[in-house]
């Protein structure tokens, strides 16, 4: 779980904290206060950390939580462009507490030059842009401390993801799926772990690969659930002359008894939430950053949302931004950030010591959480 995070020169996040982080955090601020840089923040750090190359300019602190052990990373990058005659500058860092020890350095890395703190192989090299971590393990063998202390705080930084807004295009046409399109998006999956941003895509492979999940998606949206779809159906077309040849796939959805509609078909708010749910279990993230949940969803139906969302808190954080005082009314007041901008640059805090009592005694007294968030806001 992220403990912590310390963004720096990242957009319109020049100095922003975000500390004593549980299970849900939500942003809350006007328009173009910097709620998104936040969380897109988030995700070029661990993306950078992760993926093949590092990319991006930036300055992050990541403390991840795990067990006993707190894992403290930095990366700080200036890459420079094609035309600028200037080398690009990477520094990274790794330090972990576990349990009442003294918190150790891991390694440090300056550019191509890594030196481990560790009983091992004391200096290593990289590329200009390759990540640290993930090279270290690949490196090293798994019984080194070095690669057996990284590769827990690797497997939670490459599942850290975002959802934003924007569907994916392949959702928004007709939705139907080709072959081509399945083995290209396949292939790309099965060589980064990243599903991309369309849920069609995940259920084509769930309903190809997996005997659980389907059902469990059909009962969070069925009349047990959420009361969306009554059925999802999936379907192919085949070869005439080879029944084993499949040329399309597609997926029906049945809101109704008398009806089946194809996913681009369906309302947006239903789409909206069909995409979270299929998100929520096929990618089975560490970190959820979510844009907006309540986006084009009935706020009747946003607290179930959210309440299923919370429900798998055991297998992943949220950090959601948001204007819905349905989803405010959900939360702790602790688990709440306010996010303003002074002089183009973002701000967050969390509320006071003072706010907290007042808010608890509002709430008791008087009204919701999402009422006394906005006497704060007025203040």
């Amino acid at each position: 779980m992220l403990k912590r995070v310390e963004i720096e020169n990242y957009r319109s996040c020049h100095n922003v904290v975000l500390d004593d982080l549980g299970p849900m955090t939500v942003l809350l601020g006007r328009n173009a206060v910097g709620k998104t840089n936040i969380l897109r923040a988030i995700q070029w750090a661990a993306e950078a950390a992760t993926s093949s190359e590092v990319s991006g300019d930036g300055a992050i602190t990541l403390e991840v939580q795990l067990g006993e052990s707190v894992y403290r990373y930095s990366l700080k990058t200036n890459i420079s462009s094609a035309w600028e005659n200037k080398p690009s500058e990477i520094i990274e860092s790794l330090e972990i507490h576990e349990g009442n020890a003294a918190a150790r350095k891991i390694f440090t890395r300056k550019d191509k030059d890594v030196e481990l703190l560790t009983p091992e192989i004391k200096e290593i090299a990289l590329g200009a842009l390759t990540p640290c971590m993930p090279a270290i393990v690949s490196l090293l063998p798994a019984d080194q401390s070095a690669a057996k202390v990284i590769q827990p705080l690797l497997k939670v930084l490459e599942r850290i993801r975002y959802y934003p807004l924007e569907a994916d295009d392949l959702d928004t046409s007709v939705g139907i799926v080709s072959r081509e399109e399945y083995d290209s998006w396949l292939s790309r999956y099965s060589a980064t772990d990243d599903p991309g941003n369309s849920v069609l895509m995940r259920l084509l492979h769930l309903f190809q690969t997996n005997a659980v999940l389907p059902q469990e998606i059909h009962d969070l949206l069925g009349s047990t659930g959420l009361g969306l779809v009554k059925d999802i159906r999936m379907d192919s077309f085949k070869s005439p002359d080879d029944p084993q040849k499949i040329f399309y796939y597609f997926f029906l959805f049945q809101p109704s008894e008398q009806s089946f509609f194809y996913f681009s078909s369906l309302s947006a708010g239903t789409q909206r939430i069909i995409r979270l749910i299929v998100s929520l279990l096929f990618d089975q993230s560490s970190v959820m950053l979510i844009e907006h949940p309540e986006d084009t969803i009935h706020r009747g139906l946003l607290r179930k949302v959210i309440d299923v969302l919370q429900g798998y808190s055991d297998q992943h954080q949220l950090i959601i931004s948001s204007h819905s005082p349905v989803v405010f009314d959900t939360l702790d007041p602790k688990a709440v950030r306010l996010v303003t901008m002074e002089d183009d640059v973002t701000k967050v805090r969390a509320l006071t010591s003072e706010e907290l009592r007042a808010a608890k005694l509002f709430m008791e007294e008087e009204g919701s959480l999402s009422d006394f968030i906005e006497t704060v806001e007025e203040e």
